[in-house]
Parts: structure tokens; sequence; C-alpha cells
């Protein structure tokens, strides 16, 4: 699952989604992935929600930035 860390006033929040374990694509294929959150919603603008992706072999990294309408790819 995918961590997705939150925040509110300071205060941290580390929620599981449930998605599939991987998914695997070949170089220039798109890829979509669903995941179902519980608790908050991604459209809060009381919350901020990173997405997370670790390629094979490679570091984690931040690819998406929401804070509730709003978002930026990093």
């Amino acid at each position: 699952s995918i961590l997705v860390v939150s925040w509110l006033d300071g205060i941290i929040l580390c929620i599981d989604l449930i998605q599939p374990d991987s998914k695997v694509v070949q170089p220039g294929q798109s890829l979509n992935i669903s995941c179902q959150v519980s608790g908050y919603s991604l459209t809060s603008n009381s919350y901020a929600t990173g997405w997370i992706r670790q390629r094979e072999g490679k570091p984690m990294e931040w690819i998406v930035h929401q804070w509730g309408e709003e978002s930026s790819r990093l």
C-alpha cells in the first residue's frame, strides 16, 4: 500500500490506501492507479496529500502533491 502523509494544524497523520500491490508497465506506457481513501477527503482544503512512487532498484520519490482541489507534479 502507499503511505499518504497528511497534516492539519501541524499534526501528521499516516493513512494506508487500498490498492494493488504492484503494477508493471513497459517504458513509455501509461499507468493508472486507483486507490481508496478513508478518514478524509482528497479535495478537502484541510489536508495535503502526497503520492510517492518507488521504481525497482530506485529510492522512493514524491511525484504529486495535492492540497484540496489544487495539485502539482514534483
